[in-house]
């Protein structure tokens, strides 16, 4: 079995149940705030918080990964649905999965007034696809193998 890049077995992808995009949608809106959560405590417990001294990138990332699963329920739902029948259908490899994530972030931000196209929606699309992916992945391995 290798990994899908590009497409996917349509006909392994059956094996998938609404019960597994289920854990998916549950399991890539926690995944972002739990790392950012890893992030700002890693950060918190190395006493850099607020000093000064050090740059915050790791408080700024964890912040805005912990900022995803509040800003994300506009968008999880639709994604999930997208990922879904992109798997389904055989277009279900990780990259056009990422590219379809990113748009409709992108296309969320454009209607809620964002113009810029790397803004925290397409970005946010763009973790919670690959996340989506990656759960339905681990939930069941052999639905999300390469054509043969």
């Amino acid at each position: 079995m290798s990994l899908p890049i590009f497409r996917n077995d349509s006909v392994s992808a059956q094996a998938l149940r609404p019960a597994h995009l289920a854990m998916a949608i549950g399991m890539a809106w926690l995944f972002p705030l739990l790392l950012g959560g890893l992030f700002y405590g890693f950060e918190a417990a190395m006493g850099w918080l607020g000093d000064g001294t050090h740059p915050n990138v790791m408080f700024g990332t964890g912040l805005v990964l912990m900022m995803i699963p509040m800003m994300s329920w506009a968008g999880l739902l639709p994604g999930a649905a997208l990922v879904w029948f992109m798997v389904r259908r055989g277009w279900g490899g990780f990259l056009p999965v990422l590219a379809a994530g990113f748009g409709l972030g992108w296309f969320i931000g454009v209607l809620v007034g964002g113009v810029s196209v790397l803004s925290i929606f397409s970005l946010s699309g763009l973790v919670l696809a690959g996340a989506t992916w990656i759960a339905l992945k681990l939930l069941n391995p052999t639905a999300l193998v390469a054509p043969a």
